[in-house]
């Protein structure tokens, strides 16, 4: 038990401390919603759809999108060549990573290959095509779809 001195009197009785309602600081949290119900399962798909690779939504319309690199390059890509299908791979990390990459390189790789090989293990699409401007060998590797832009980088091992 907790006591306190009497500083107005100066005796040294002691008078015991009552507890009391502390008002909290903050009101309590909103309730939390209660969890939505599962979704009623799909109907069964036929062993032919699944072999399809899914049907591409129209992605948003984005501003041009910047893309600063570390020694300070910056790169506009235009509006325009952003509505190519691109996964948020190749968006986010591919061209950050390789800022000195051009999309309008990538798409022609897709309509103007050397080569194209279909990767056995997952089935995406690789490209090859002579960038001048870089002096090199580009590879360009998309989705099974043959469309979807996923990776991009010079190919030092590509032999025409």
């Amino acid at each position: 038990m907790l006591s306190l001195s009497d500083s107005r009197t100066g005796s040294s009785a002691h008078r015991a401390l009552l507890p009391c309602a502390v008002t909290p600081l903050r009101p309590p949290p909103p309730p939390t919603p209660p969890p939505m119900p599962p979704a009623p399962p799909s109907a069964p798909s036929s062993p032919q759809s699944l072999s399809q690779p899914p049907a591409l939504r129209p992605g948003p319309i984005h501003p041009p999108l910047t893309i600063t690199a570390s020694i300070g390059i910056t790169l506009l890509i235009a509006r325009a060549s952003m509505n190519h299908p691109m996964t948020d791979y190749f968006r986010d990390d591919v061209l950050a990573k390789r800022p000195y990459l051009q999309l309008e390189w990538c798409v022609r790789a897709l309509s103007h290959p050397v080569r194209t090989e279909v990767q056995p293990e997952d089935g995406r699409v690789r490209h090859w095509i002579h960038v001048a401007e870089l002096g090199r060998w580009l590879r360009v590797v998309t989705l099974p779809d043959g469309v979807t832009l996923h990776n991009a980088f010079p190919d030092r091992r590509f032999k025409p």
